[in-house]
Formats: structure tokens, sequence, C-alpha cells
């Protein structure tokens, strides 16, 4: 099962390009609906979705859009030190971003 969710992560997020950033309303309507198909499966199996960002993440490490995601559910799954090293990959690229500094100080935090 996890083979076919790569691929179809991979090959959408491939194809499509995940051209937006984390900017105004994460998590939200601003991601490709292929990032919300495996938010969906992220939330049955989350070790498997991990996996999957992480091999995403393998192909296109500059995506703004799988590593976020990938914070998210770090940060759901109370694995807070993941999180925090992810929105600050993210912060890196994007310091200006009032939201992710946010986040991160709640995963920092535990809240």
């Amino acid at each position: 099962m996890l083979e076919q969710i790569r691929r179809m992560w991979i090959g959408r997020s491939l194809r499509d390009g995940d051209g937006c950033s984390c900017h105004a309303d994460l998590g939200q309507s601003t991601f490709p609906q292929s990032t919300m198909e495996i938010c969906t499966f992220a939330s049955h199996k989350p070790l498997l979705a991990v996996q999957a960002y992480r091999e995403a993440l393998e192909l296109r490490p500059d995506s703004t859009v799988v590593r976020y995601q990938l914070a998210r559910l770090y940060n759901e799954m109370d694995s807070l030190a993941a999180a925090v090293d992810q929105y600050e990959i993210l912060l890196q690229k994007e310091p200006g971003n009032s939201q992710l500094h946010t986040l991160l100080a709640n995963a920092l935090i535990g809240d």
C-alpha cells in the first residue's frame, strides 16, 4: 500500500508541481489536491504517510508543500522535535513568515 501511495503522491507532485508556498492559509485551500489526499491518508496511517512524505522530499527537497505537511503531521503525532526540524527548514526559506514562526513556537513549547 505504501508503494501505491508513494507513486500517487510523487507522480502528481512531479506532474503538477507544488507552485505554492506556505504563506497565507497554511494547510487549507492553497495546497494542491494531491496533498489533501495524502493528508486524509495520514489521519489513518500516519507512519506510512511520514514515510511517503520523506520519500517525496528525497525527490523534491525544496517542496515547501510536502515539508509543511510533514511538519504538521509530526506535530499531530506529538513528534515535536521532528516537527521543529521541519519548521526550521521552512523558515530558512521564508524567514518573514509569521505563521511559521507561530507553528515553530507552539511545537517548541509542546502546544
